[in-house]
């Protein structure tokens, strides 16, 4: 069995090897992929519109410096990649979490980001926003801040920290608009570790769960990672 988290010490062209599960839309917040339904709620409403994350029985590896595609993705939209900022990534990889390393406080440099916008460029409806939730395993303190702007403007900020959930479903911003592109950005930081100053720099890894886990119910999974929830058309 792969152990959950191991380090870079081969080429990235390694990664090849394991397989990349795509997933199916069933209905409404429930989707299929591997002999797997998965479950992705939208407590807003509206239905998932793309999708980051990995199945249950899936062995593909997360890593923030690799190119991360969506397992789930609308055909109306573009297919753009989750962005990890280039002073947030890290050599670590796993099947389980995105693992990215950030300073204390998290700063606007250190971001995971997604964009979501239609191939045709005509409107679409944002209901709610799922950031990742944090694995709290070692039983850390973390908090997040987040920014969500809607057709290249502001709209949604957190300046604030607040503090990460355990539960994905506690954790999803309602937006309620429409608009040309979305653009979400997450910062996240963990409260345990010492203050950055101008003479010495912080840093904590930061563990996104992003691996589906199992229900009571057999084959049937909780969706973790990132999703967006809305309608395509405009409201």
């Amino acid at each position: 069995m792969l152990k959950t988290t191991w380090k870079v010490g081969l080429s990235l062209i390694f990664f090849n090897n394991f397989s990349y599960a795509s997933l199916t839309h069933v209905q409404g917040s429930y989707f299929e992929g591997n002999g797997e339904t998965v479950y992705y709620p939208c407590t807003g409403g509206g239905e998932p519109l793309v999708i980051f994350g990995n199945l249950y029985s899936s062995n593909h590896i997360i890593n923030s410096k690799m190119k991360q595609d969506p397992i789930y993705l609308k055909s109306t939209f573009v297919q753009l990649p989750l962005e990890v900022a280039n002073f947030a990534q890290t050599v670590d990889f796993s099947d389980k979490y995105l693992i990215i390393q950030s300073q204390n406080p998290a700063t606007d440099a250190q971001y995971i980001k997604i964009t979501l916008q239609k191939k045709d460029g005509t409107p679409f409806y944002i209901n709610t926003v799922n950031f990742a939730s944090v694995s709290l395993e070692t039983g850390e303190r973390f908090v997040t801040n987040y920014k969500i702007n809607l057709s290249n403007a502001i709209v949604l900020t957190q300046p604030t920290p607040i503090r990460m959930y355990s539960f994905q479903q506690d954790i999803g911003i309602n937006v309620f608009k429409n608009t040309n592109k979305m653009e979400a950005f997450q910062y996240t930081w963990n409260q345990n570790t010492a203050w950055s100053d101008t003479r010495n720099i912080h840093n904590s890894k930061i563990k996104y769960n992003f691996k589906a886990q199992p229900t009571t119910t057999p084959s049937v999974f909780n969706g973790y990672g990132f999703w967006i929830c809305g309608s395509e058309n405009a409201k």
